[in-house]
């Protein structure tokens, strides 16, 4: 451990203490830490305060709360009453602790989400009354050489909650009625002239 400042086992501090080396407690200290560096609490050190530190090696008596940056550690023999802040805890068996511990830091807490606006843009509908749909269906009636074919090129077909439009209708109507008779006639045409030459 170089730089580091050692509180004997005699000395007792009722007060704060600030700092940017390494810490060894071995007396008693009564107030709040903060040090840029690490705490090292020896078996015999008693502190009765509020710590705020980069890393700490707890093997005395802690009653407050602690805080580090980086880890805290309580070894075997030591004893620790209060509230852990820490990304990294380790406590060893044999180790006496009472309190809560929070792994995440300041620095790691969770951010709130930022609303993201997706570039796919939802294409807009427009409602009326109809639609025009291109069919692609042929009615076809073979009638010996000759040949009838009905084509439905454009055909408006009503809005789904809509009912069908009666003229519309009576146009398919009328066509498939067309192509059935024209069926028909070809195969009576067809019964005549075998029946004939019998």
């Amino acid at each position: 451990m170089s730089d580091v400042t050692v509180i004997g086992n005699s000395i007792f501090i009722s007060g704060n203490i600030e700092g940017k080396e390494d810490l060894s407690v071995q007396g008693k200290i009564e107030g709040n830490i903060t040090l840029s560096n690490t705490l090292f609490l020896e078996e015999s050190g008693v502190v009765k305060a509020d710590v705020s530190v980069k890393n700490a090696v707890i093997s005395g008596i802690l009653v407050g709360n602690i805080e580090a940056e980086e880890s805290i550690e309580i070894t075997e023999i030591g004893q620790m009453v209060g509230d852990i802040i820490a990304p990294r805890v380790v406590i060893r068996d044999g180790a006496k602790f009472r309190g809560n511990i929070d792994m995440t830091s300041y620095e790691n807490t969770v951010q709130p989400i930022k609303k993201v606006e997706s570039s796919f843009k939802r294409p807009v509908l427009k409602q009326s009354n109809s639609k025009t749909v291109i069919s692609r269906r042929t009615f076809t009636s073979n009638a010996g050489s000759a040949s009838k074919t009905i084509k439905k090129d454009e055909v408006n077909t009503p809005a789904l909650n809509n009912k069908i439009d009666t003229k519309e209708s009576e146009k398919i109507k009328n066509a498939v009625k067309e192509t059935v008779e024209a069926k028909k006639d070809t195969e009576k045409k067809k019964e005549l002239t075998e029946n004939l030459k019998k």
